[in-house]
Order: structure tokens, then C-alpha cells, then sequence
């Protein structure tokens, strides 16, 4: 189908029996904010460590990186703000709509949730939207478009490190 909008599926949430999630699939423009916002948090990280610590951090061995995993290069708060319609918990989650008051009612809602069920349900997410290796099974190396989008990169250590760079040339805040 064209239209992602419409194509939702609800899933058991593991180790809740009883609790369940609903999603829905995501369109193109999502996936690309979600890595957007991934992509500057990433940027602002790398300021914040400075130069001297980069090389330190990009050398770690692949396998502590889950080098391939897209779930590392999307934003899991925007996954659920958009991909997330509903849920069996107590508290309501209100549907997604572009009314600051909701938006930020939803944002709280999504931020309560314990970093393995919200881990699982952004892999829900990007898995539905038909993002490959949303699990996370796969060693290989995926390709990661920035926000700008002049390059793509391989991995989340190639965005790590083009991230740090530019930062390094633009920001005349950073020690060169």
C-alpha cells in the first residue's frame, strides 16, 4: 500500500501479561525526523565530550556499537510520538494531533515508560515501517541519511564521526 497512515497491528507487550500496545506504520517524512533528531542528539553529544574524547569513543570495538542496528540511528521518542496510537495501560495515551497541549500530554505519557519496553516498541515501530534489521540481529553496517542530507554513512560510527567533525569546523565555541 502507498499510504502508511492506515496500516496499524497491536502487539502483546513481553513480560506484561494481559498489557498490549497498537502501532502504526510510519511514512517516510517520520522515519526521516526520527533520524534527524537522532542525528542531532548525536551532534550535541560529541560537543558536549569535546575533541579529546572522540577518538576514544569511535575506536570502540564494533560489536559494543551493534554496528547495523537501525534502532541506534532513529530517535526513539519521535519513533513512539508518531507510531504509537494506543495502549491497555491505566492512563490514556490521546491520539497523535498537532495541538501542542496533546503533543506534550502524549510526550509525558511516552516518557513514563521503562527504557526496555520503550526500546522494544521504537524496534516495533521501525520493524512495521519496513526498516530492515529493525531487531537489531544483523553485523552488517546500514546506511544512515544525515540531516542535511549531503552524504550517507555507514553505520552509527560513521555519523558519529562526520557529526563530530563538522561540529568541530563549525562551531567556533569548540578548541580546534
Amino acid at each position: 500500500m502507498a499510504l502508511s497512515s492506515g496500516i496499524t497491528e497491536r502487539h502483546d507487550v513481553p513480560g506484561e501479561p494481559g498489557e498490549w500496545m497498537e502501532f502504526r506504520q510510519l511514512g517516510f517524512a517520520a522515519l526521516i525526523e526520527a533520524q534527524q533528531a537522532a542525528t542531532e542528539r548525536t551532534g550535541r553529544y560529541m560537543r558536549a565530550v569535546g575533541p579529546d574524547n572522540y577518538e576514544r569513543l569511535i575506536s570502540r570495538p564494533r560489536e559494543t556499537t551493534r554496528a547495523g542496528d537501525p534502532f541506534l540511528s532513529h530517535d526513539t521518542a519521535t519513533l513512539l510520538q508518531y507510531g504509537l496510537v494506543r495502549w491497555s495501560y491505566p492512563a490514556e495515551l490521546p491520539l497523535p494531533a498537532d495541538r501542542p497541549e496533546v503533543r506534550r500530554i502524549r510526550a509525558a505519557l511516552i516518557a513514563d515508560l521503562d527504557a526496555k519496553t520503550a526500546e522494544w516498541a521504537a524496534r516495533t515501530v521501525l520493524e512495521l515501517s519496513g526498516v530492515d534489521n529493525a531487531r537489531g540481529d544483523a553485523p552488517d553496517a546500514i546506511e544512515v541519511t544525515p540531516a542535511r542530507g549531503e552524504r550517507r554513512f555507514e553505520g552509527m560510527a560513521g555519523l558519529i564521526q562526520e557529526t563530530a567533525e563538522e561540529a568541530l569546523t563549525t562551531d567556533p565555541s569548540l578548541p580546534s
